[in-house]
């Protein structure tokens, strides 16, 4: 028996991430629509939340943030940050084959 972990992001609980947090307010819809292309993968790594998250931080406006990044960090910095509160917009389900 093989049972498979397969993690996948909530796009919904992205958006409304992205908007509690004042975030992707630098973007256009087309920017916007390419973010979210990225995040319709299985198994999503850790590598593929790096570049999401970096396209979320890339396309916001840090001094209008409400809370994951600011002014006082360094870019990289932000971003792992902001990581924390993407990857709490993953789930995980498992799938068993024999």
């Amino acid at each position: 028996m093989k049972i498979k972990e397969i993690k996948r992001i909530d796009t919904d609980k992205l958006r409304n991430m992205c908007i509690n947090n004042n975030w992707y307010t630098a973007g256009n819809t087309a920017d916007y629509n390419k973010m979210f292309k990225m995040c319709q993968k299985d198994n999503i790594s850790t590598n593929q939340l790096f570049k999401i998250t970096k396209d979320i931080y890339e396309h916001t406006n840090v001094e209008k943030a409400k809370q994951g990044c600011s002014n006082e960090y360094s870019d990289n910095e932000n971003i792992m940050n902001m990581m924390i509160y993407v990857n709490d917009c993953t789930y995980v389900f498992y799938t068993m084959t024999e």
